[in-house]
């Protein structure tokens, strides 16, 4: 069975343009969290938002995994 990691995503902001966050949870190959992350992004739009969301949870799992494992590691975006 090959390892995949699951990573919920997803980010909003009040007005579009306006007051933004972005959040996130990363599930290991045994379905038990790793990490969740959250961040205020500032004024910016419900897309980009949604963006940062899917970057930070990215980039925090190539810290987790390092950058070797990273690329050859399969992982499921999960945004709405």
């Amino acid at each position: 069975m090959v390892d995949k990691y699951i990573v919920y995503a997803d980010g909003g902001a009040r007005g579009n343009p306006g007051p933004a966050g972005a959040g996130a949870v990363i599930l290991g190959p045994d379905g038990k969290v790793l990490k969740t992350l959250s961040r205020f992004l500032g004024r910016t739009t419900n897309n980009q938002a949604e963006y940062q969301a899917a970057v930070m949870a990215l980039q925090a799992l190539k810290k987790i995994l390092g950058t070797a494992r990273a690329r050859v590691t399969p992982i499921e975006l999960r945004l709405d």
